[in-house]
């Protein structure tokens, strides 16, 4: 599905009666979001979610499922007709009305669209009328890897439902996510987490040294401090998090401004407290790199007391050197 292809429909719903095509199916279609941690709401820059179109036709599935077969032929059209990037491959769209899905504990309907843009060659090995094997080559869609896909769950209708998302390939560009489906981070602590870690990682690894003089040891133990306190707490506050992990008060104003640049940069407001997602901050734990690396020789991982670490000037060879005590050697 692509500007270079034609636009097909399937004559009618698909009837699933096979029980090894079902499972098949709905493994390939499924899988990928087992794992998933991360929800985003469908939006509309205007703020009026029946502007969203994808939102819309999925409305009309869950006023009555009677209407997937016509809304899906239009879910196709729109998106044949908004992705006008060439590099974008065309494919095999699913569109699947679920009942009784389990999210967050919660059994909900939802709708689904799958997009397939993956064609391989397989061989079938089979014998013939003489019982003598032969083989022949076919194209299909490689069952081990879906690459795009969407499940929005009948949930948190007026904030524009809940919807988990796959996309494999989102280097490629962000097509599916921000031109097709049009959604945001949903508000909550996964999405403050993962924000939040996102704007400290920035700020003690890449912007603190531009205001502050200080050797990578001391950069080190900043991003320590805060990777501990990301793991310690149950809940971030910005208060806490200045006191305990940035300490000084040119520091902490520093990043109150980088703070304050980022939101509006990104549009976006920043809370001061929230509730700590533990599933991100295992996921994001390293972003936080407390790595030092010395040349193209040396690698040194530092995990804390940087206060055990030296660093000095050999006015003999002009070299720099770092100096380590420890106890014992492991």
């Amino acid at each position: 599905m692509s500007q270079d292809e034609a636009l097909i429909y399937s004559y009618g719903p698909v009837d699933l009666n096979d029980q090894e095509k079902t499972t098949l199916l709905l493994n390939y279609l499924m899988k990928p979001f087992q794992k998933n941690e991360e929800y985003y709401n469908l939006q509309h820059s205007s703020g009026e979610l029946n502007q969203n179109y994808v939102y819309k036709l999925a409305t009309t599935i869950f006023e009555s499922n009677d209407n997937l077969y016509n809304a899906s032929k239009l879910i196709a059209k729109y998106l044949f007709e908004t992705v006008q990037d060439p590099k974008v491959k065309g494919g095999k769209l699913f569109i699947a009305y679920f009942t009784y899905i389990l999210v967050d504990g919660e059994e909900v309907n939802a709708v689904g669209i799958f997009k397939s843009e993956s064609i391989e060659t397989y061989m079938k090995v089979s014998p013939n009328q003489k019982e003598i094997y032969d083989f022949e080559s076919d194209q299909g869609i490689n069952l081990s890897k879906l690459d795009k896909g969407c499940i929005i769950f009948n949930l948190e209708k007026d904030k524009g439902y809940k919807v988990a998302i796959v996309d494999s390939k989102s280097k490629e560009g962000a097509y599916w996510k921000d031109e097709f489906l049009n959604v945001i981070k949903r508000d909550d602590s996964h999405a403050k987490t993962d924000l939040v870690i996102e704007l400290c990682s920035n700020f003690l690894q890449d912007k603190i040294t531009d205001h502050f003089e200080m050797n990578r040891a001391e950069q080190v133990d900043l991003l320590n401090r805060a990777s501990d306190y990301f793991k310690d707490k149950d809940q971030f506050d910005i208060q806490e998090f200045s006191n305990e992990v940035l300490m000084q008060e040119e520091v902490i104003e520093s990043f109150k401004s980088h703070k304050k640049s980022y939101e509006d940069y990104m549009e976006i407001e920043i809370p001061e407290s929230f509730d700590i997602s533990t599933q991100v901050v295992k996921k994001k734990a390293k972003e936080f790199k407390r790595k030092i690396k010395l040349d193209s020789n040396f690698l040194l991982e530092i995990t804390s007391e940087t206060n055990r670490i030296e660093k000095g000037l050999d006015e003999e060879t002009g070299l720099s050197y770092y100096k380590l005590y420890f106890k014992e050697e492991q």
